[in-house]
């Protein structure tokens, strides 16, 4: 679906949402939509203390099929949410920025 070896100058960011992980940790989420293709954004992460983004997945909105998640993710018991989380973030930013609510 998406070729995850877009370069990072090409992605724009359109937000962030944090999420616990227990003993007070916290990971931060960052969608991006690509430069190229309005309809595909990646989620990256960043762990508390930790300066390096890490790749969750890549998917389209609107929909046009599976998201492609990064090994780590993919089945993990977050990722679902995860996903909810960026959509419902791209839904309200999509609201937010149309010109009839100006």
């Amino acid at each position: 679906m998406a070729d995850l070896r877009t370069p990072d100058s090409e992605w724009i960011l359109l937000g962030e949402f944090t999420r616990g992980i227990g003993s007070g940790d916290r990971i931060t989420f960052t969608v991006e939509r690509s430069g190229h293709d309005p309809t595909l954004h990646r989620i990256s992460y960043r762990e508390q203390g930790s300066t390096s983004p890490g790749e969750v997945c890549t998917f389209t909105h609107p929909s046009r099929g599976e998201p492609v998640w990064a090994r780590a993710w993919d089945g993990d018991r977050l990722s679902p949410g995860i996903l909810t989380d960026a959509r419902a973030g791209l839904c309200r930013s999509v609201v937010v920025q149309s010109p009839r609510t100006r």
